[in-house]
């Protein structure tokens, strides 16, 4: 039974008819060389079809949200965001992950005194450490330890001893005999105070000329890398720990070529970090050629690593007194050669 007849055009009509009727009503149609197109379905069938796919992807929404939130449980991202010691960063977090502090952690499990003694127990020369999780990201900070102080007992048998060799410019002797006066040239180890029965731990102040001769050296041309000759994409996709490459040869570059990576990390704001790390990389092959540097150029270079070098040998009273500079080309190389004249403290406390 047809409802709501109309024509549209003098081949076209349209009209409504029951979903039960719609297979019979196509053969119908077939019959009388008709064709018969549907054109839109309403009625309780359509609100159940809509209803499953609205179900279906409430269900995918929650299956979602809930695969976040446990997500969220584990730390995706580890990094060290405060360090004032000379202990390098990947040692940390290899130390820390050595107790099951890393990317793909389960954070909740974390007992920070735990994890705080075991890691300084295997860094001695940090104070402090703390892990500080946020969202999927752990943020570590640490401190440097500071030198425990010099216990001095005066009852150990000790002698102040000649650090280096040198020309005794003035001596003090707080406890004990003094060896060696003014003017005296001493070497490396030699007594310079010694302690007696009254004071067998000799103290003392002892200040010396000293002489340093230290050579550097450097080539007088340097490689540069020029412009790109051919420029290749990759890509890559990290999730969690393990790394998918999309590309069939190996990581290893071949001579001439130079890496650009960049990863993509989809970050909601800082609290919550997902275990997906989309990396690009840019392989580009480089021509490298010798350039001539400046003789000029070169000797400056090796006289500021001259002088670094000299002032870490001095202590911080250390002072220089007299420079000389010398230099010599010998092929593509060029050396440089300071010898310069310091009065600086020599004396250190050598137990018997």
């Amino acid at each position: 039974v047809l409802e709501d007849v109309r024509a549209s055009d003098v081949f076209t009509v349209t009209a409504r008819l029951p979903a039960s009727n719609a297979a019979a009503a196509k053969r119908i149609a077939a019959r009388c060389g008709c064709e018969l197109t549907v054109l839109a379905r309403r009625g309780l069938p359509r609100l159940r079809s809509r209803a499953r796919r609205s179900r279906l992807l409430l269900a995918g929404l929650a299956a979602a949200f809930t695969a976040l939130l446990v997500s969220w449980l584990f730390v995706w991202d580890i990094s060290v965001t405060e360090n004032d010691s000379d202990v390098p960063d990947a040692q940390i977090l290899r130390v820390l992950a050595s107790q099951g502090v890393g990317v793909g952690s389960f954070w909740p499990a974390f007992r920070g005194e735990r994890i705080r003694t075991r890691a300084l127990l295997e860094l001695p020369e940090l104070s402090f450490l703390a892990v500080n999780v946020r969202g999927s990201a752990a943020y570590v900070e640490v401190r440097a330890a500071k030198p425990a102080p010099e216990i001095f007992d005066a009852k150990t048998p000790a002698d102040v001893t000649a650090a280096r060799p040198g020309v005794i410019a003035s001596i003090t002797a707080f406890a004990g005999t003094a060896r060696v006066g003014r003017g005296d040239a001493v070497s490396a180890g030699e007594v310079l105070i010694a302690g007696t029965d009254a004071s067998p731990h000799a103290r003392g102040e002892v200040s010396a000329y000293t002489w340093y001769e230290l050579t550097a050296a450097a080539p007088l041309r340097a490689r540069r890398t020029g412009a790109p000759m051919s420029t290749k994409t990759r890509f890559a996709l990290i999730l969690g720990t393990k790394r998918i490459n999309f590309y069939a040869d190996s990581g290893i570059l071949p001579n001439g070529c130079v890496r650009m990576s960049k990863a993509y990390v989809p970050d909601g704001s800082g609290l919550l970090r997902l275990p997906v790390r989309f990396v690009v990389e840019t392989v580009q092959s480089v021509a490298c050629e010798d350039e001539p540097l400046s003789e000029e150029t070169v000797y400056d270079s090796l006289a500021d690593a001259l002088e670094t070098a000299l002032d870490s040998r001095l202590d911080e009273n250390g002072r220089v007194l007299e420079r000389h500079w010398s230099a010599a080309i010998d092929g593509e190389w060029m050396y440089v050669t300071l010898r310069a004249a310091c009065l600086e403290r020599i004396d250190a406390d050598t137990p018997r």
